[in-house]
């Protein structure tokens, strides 16, 4: 799996440094790494990538403000403040990021840092295969709202509003998934609490109001898991 980092500072040997340290650590995934400087801020926001490394404080834009702009533009994107000034912690507040690291405690404030971000996208990138008519395809876990098994066929619904039907059944692709954001609502339903909007007194229902059926005996137990995982988020 490839995981796209932008580094943006005005001083390229900082840059530089981030990118030997990244580069070292454990992430398990292929890393592609791009520096940028504060002169390249419209290449930058033309090129979307995963994770972005920002300095604070450049000459040219303020590393809040294009946090804010990179937000706009890509909202599920992460972004980790990186400054030599340690009172600029309280300025990054004003952004949700993953992270505040200072250039003079770098390395140990990174691997801070790295204890959301590696698990984080270890969901994110997460991919099955499964095997339809005798063609093996593969799915990104994020992508699936919802699968459901009727007799021997089971039925995956994606966030395309496509759908996928194969031979397996609710604990085979439980356990191939196994994914926290993942809650079986009913014997034959597994649902994906990221696409859930509101649970009712029978019914889960989607982002797209679609409604799915549970039983009314399990609906403390749904409801507390739900709770458990939006607090977890």
């Amino acid at each position: 799996m490839e995981l796209k980092i932008a580094i943006v500072d005005d001083e390229e040997n900082e840059a530089k440094d981030l990118t030997e340290q990244l580069k070292a650590k454990p992430f398990g995934f292929t890393l592609t790494i791009k520096p940028y400087n504060d002169a390249q801020i419209s290449e930058l926001l033309n090129e979307e990538a995963d994770l972005y490394f920002l300095d604070i404080d450049m000459p040219k834009i303020n590393g809040i403000t294009l946090a804010q702009k990179l937000n706009e533009l890509y909202p599920q994107a992460l972004i980790v403040f990186v400054s030599k000034f340690d009172n600029l912690i309280f300025d990054s507040q004003k952004v949700n990021s993953l992270g505040f690291i200072r250039k003079n405690n770098e390395s140990y404030d990174l691997d801070l840092a790295l204890r959301k971000i590696v698990p984080y996208f270890k969901n994110e990138k997460q991919e099955i295969t499964v095997k339809i008519a005798e063609i093996i395809t593969t799915i990104r876990v994020k992508d699936i709202v919802y699968y459901e098994v009727n007799g021997n066929r089971l039925k995956i619904f994606l966030i395309d509003q496509t759908s996928l039907e194969l031979y397996s059944t609710i604990k085979e692709m439980n356990n191939q998934i196994r994914n926290l954001a993942f809650l079986q609502i009913s014997r034959n339903c597994v649902v994906n609490l990221n696409y859930v909007k509101k649970i009712t007194k029978e019914t889960i229902v989607l982002n797209n109001d679609q409604e799915l059926y549970f039983s009314k005996y399990h609906r403390q137990k749904i409801c507390q898991s739900y709770l458990a995982f939006k607090a977890g988020k």
